[in-house]
């Protein structure tokens, strides 16, 4: 895992750029007024680290490695939050698209260690998530843009990732935000209706569907009403 240079910091936030290496994310870089400046903002595989296997990492991408490698950028964050650099109780996980699996993963794993008393950890979960686009499972994308391949025994066999979300988002009780573009031409919106609906042991779950978004522009085609669902969300789970 290799840090990079375009992370911008103030006292209780970090803002991160997207990684040129990283095709799972927009290529449009996060603008600092876009976020509440009392709230540390933590987009998961993005630009505040590269994980393993992607830009100038070594190694190759793997489904463990991307949490692995997660956990040791959130892990980062709070050692600066031991330190008083930062408020580590405002923390809040995202993703969008295969991002969006990573930061449903690694916030599982962290509420699962967080729970545990044999871990060790020294550091509490994220406040919230925050799913953009994102998928139910590499085995339902698969369903969905090439049902010709849908031979259980035979995808089953073939499929290196797995990604299960659906399963795993059951699981997670902080809260949730879930952006979806009705005209997502890559990830149907439908599995993000099912994200939604899976994560019933959720806090609090907010769903807010843009329709005239695709999978790429919904920061711009979802317009205020994208950044002020974001605001609110973060101002009441995160004040």
């Amino acid at each position: 895992m290799r840090e990079r240079d375009t992370e911008t910091e103030t006292e209780n936030q970090i803002l991160v750029q997207k990684g040129s290496a990283l095709a799972y994310h927009t290529d449009t870089p996060i603008e600092p007024q876009s976020f509440p400046t009392d709230h540390l903002i933590f987009f998961l595989a993005t630009t505040t680290y590269l994980p393993g296997g992607y830009g100038y990492s070594t190694g190759k991408p793997s489904e463990e490695g991307l949490v692995t490698d997660t956990l040791a950028a959130y892990g980062w964050l709070m050692g600066k939050a031991s330190r008083g650099e930062l408020d580590g109780s405002k923390v809040i996980v995202a993703g969008r698209s295969l991002g969006g699996a990573v930061a449903i993963a690694a916030a599982a794993r962290l509420q699962s260690d967080a729970a545990s008393s044999t871990t060790g950890l020294s550091y509490s979960p994220p406040a919230a998530l925050v799913v953009e686009n994102s998928f139910t499972s590499i085995s339902a994308m698969v369903d969905a843009k090439f049902p010709f391949l849908n031979i259980p025994f035979f995808k089953e066999f073939f499929l290196r990732l797995k990604w299960d979300s659906l399963s795993t988002i059951r699981r997670l009780s902080l809260p949730i935000l879930f952006l979806s573009s009705a005209r997502d031409e890559i990830v149907p919106a439908s599995q993000m209706v099912a994200l939604h609906d899976a994560a019933a042991a959720a806090s609090t779950r907010k769903f807010h569907l843009f329709r005239e978004a695709t999978h790429n522009d919904i920061s711009v085609k979802g317009g205020q009403d994208y950044w002020d669902a974001k605001r609110r969300f973060f101002a009441e789970f995160c004040g």
